[in-house]
């Protein structure tokens, strides 16, 4: 039989952010110029809500024992 419960509290997510970086590179003729590059940076973000774990009895005691809880 499966069971459900939910869980309210902060959670953390990691999601991956493309950004523009300015590169300074020296040409062949000497002279200094500006490129934009595209990097791939990844945050991590703190929030705050709900989870919902279905399962076994057994398998969702171990899912809220291993839960993170962030302070």
């Amino acid at each position: 039989m499966v069971k459900r419960i939910a869980v309210y509290g902060d959670y953390e997510t990691s999601n991956v952010v493309r950004l523009k970086q300015a590169v300074w590179i020296r040409r062949m003729d000497g002279v200094v110029q500006r490129y934009w590059k595209y990097t791939d940076v990844k945050i991590v973000i703190q929030g705050r809500g709900r989870y919902e774990f279905y399962g076994k009895g057994r398998d969702l005691a171990e899912a809220v024992r291993l839960a993170p809880v962030y302070a």
